[in-house]
């Protein structure tokens, strides 16, 4: 071959290497903080909490079916992926967060929601988006000054994600 079909085919590869995005790649789902927002109730009291956080999936495999009732999605108390985010709340007790335990147990605190499906049509299946849940506090007696979250996401493969935690939150309760 000639120098200038080595060239071209140099210029080729480097090109379409360069198009892929590599942290679209990932199968594993990846999520980032993004925000919280405190909702005061009628007597200005925080009572719900609006958590944002971002995510990223290289194959796009993020949600459960309603349908999907068979194992590993299907409801157990034991089956952690029956739901496919899990949000720990967390308080402060002197400089260290710990886990809110549920009064006269020994059960903690824990928001799991089941997302819907988010995979896209197409060929690329890679998807990035925000997801902002409403987490409502005024069920728990707990109610700590300086509170914090942590929040992971599982996708259908039962890839789990990353693990983020917010920052401390002053609460008026």
């Amino acid at each position: 071959m000639k120098p200038f079909t080595y060239l071209f085919f140099l210029q080729a590869i480097i090109f379409f290497s360069s198009c892929n995005d590599p942290e679209l790649l990932q199968v594993v789902p990846e999520i980032k903080y993004k925000s919280v927002e405190k909702i005061p109730n009628s007597l200005g009291r925080d009572s719900l909490i609006r958590l944002t956080f971002s995510y990223l999936d290289g194959d796009g495999d993020l949600g459960i079916s309603a349908s999907d009732t068979m194992p590993p999605f299907n409801y157990s108390p034991y089956n952690k992926f029956y739901n496919n985010i899990f949000i720990d709340y967390y308080e402060q007790k002197g400089n260290t967060f710990v886990p809110v335990t549920i009064p006269f147990t020994r059960d903690t605190v824990r928001f799991l929601y089941r997302m819907d499906v988010l995979t896209p049509d197409g060929k690329n299946k890679a998807i990035r988006g925000d997801i902002s849940i409403l987490l409502d506090l005024t069920p728990y007696d707990v109610k700590p000054q300086m509170i914090k979250f942590g929040i992971q996401i599982a996708d259908r493969q039962l890839h789990l994600s990353n693990w983020v935690e917010t920052p401390a939150i002053l609460m008026n309760f």
